[in-house]
Parts: structure tokens; sequence; C-alpha cells
């Protein structure tokens, strides 16, 4: 099971961390404001800061593992369901 996890994450990691050949788009605001949540709040329930969580949402930048992993366990969903690659 750990070994599993560990596989996971490291697909994850490449999902997240994309190259430049990649695109990541999310889904994070649509899910965000279905749930009546405001960026301040989801923020503040990953540990980070609402310009971060902004700036995910409109794709200048991409989510770290860490905050990807975050969201997905707050809003409890998968990851994938919130950050798809573009072909």
């Amino acid at each position: 099971q750990k070994l599993i996890n560990q596989v996971v994450l490291i697909d994850y990691t490449i999902i997240i961390l994309g190259s430049d050949k990649m695109a990541i788009n999310n889904t994070l605001k649509d899910i965000r404001e279905e749930r009546n949540l405001v960026q301040a709040d989801l923020a503040k329930a990953v540990g980070s800061c609402s310009d971060t969580i902004g700036r995910i949402e409109r794709g200048e930048r991409n989510a770290s593992l860490e905050i990807a992993i975050r969201l997905a366990h707050y809003l409890k969903m998968p990851v994938e369901e919130i950050f798809q690659i573009e072909d």
C-alpha cells in the first residue's frame, strides 16, 4: 500500500509540475464557487494565501504538489478532478 501511494504521488508530481510541453487546466474556481467558498477561506483551509489561489484559478501558476493534494483533501475529491493536463 505504501509503495502504491508513493507511485501515485510521483505521478501527481509530474502532473502538477508539468513541463514546457504540457499545459495544466483546472476547475478550481468552478468548484469553489459551487461550494460557496471565497478564495480567502479556501486558502486558509489549505495553508495558502488568497493571491495564490487566485493565480492558480486564473492559470497564471500551477499549484505545488502540496497545495494540490491539500485542495483535493479539503474538497474531498481526486486531484485529477481539479487539475487536468491539456494535450
